[in-house]
């Protein structure tokens, strides 16, 4: 699923193996508000890079089933957010 897909406000919920993420797509590329897991417990305004396989590929602006998301964390410059393998996108 492409980032860009998602209506401004649309929201999709995304399980990794250890979370459910809830993201909703806001204005201005790839922008979110996610919510979920121990870095987003409260709704939080990031970038959302993309899918991920061992930081070596990377599928920009895509959700992916079997891959990891990535966020670029507002609190945490210069560090990304990698979350586990996404199992289930709704």
């Amino acid at each position: 699923m492409d980032i860009k897909d998602l209506a401004v406000g649309q929201c999709v919920e995304v399980a990794t193996k250890n979370t459910l993420y809830v993201i909703e797509k806001l204005a201005g590329g790839n922008r979110v508000r996610v919510t979920g897991g121990s870095y987003f417990p409260e709704p939080t305004e990031t970038v959302f890079v993309g899918s991920t396989l061992n930081r070596y590929f990377l599928k920009e602006g895509v959700i992916e089933v079997g891959m990891n998301l990535e966020f670029h964390h507002p609190n945490k410059p210069h560090k990304s957010v990698i979350t586990t393998k996404v199992q289930e996108i709704q």
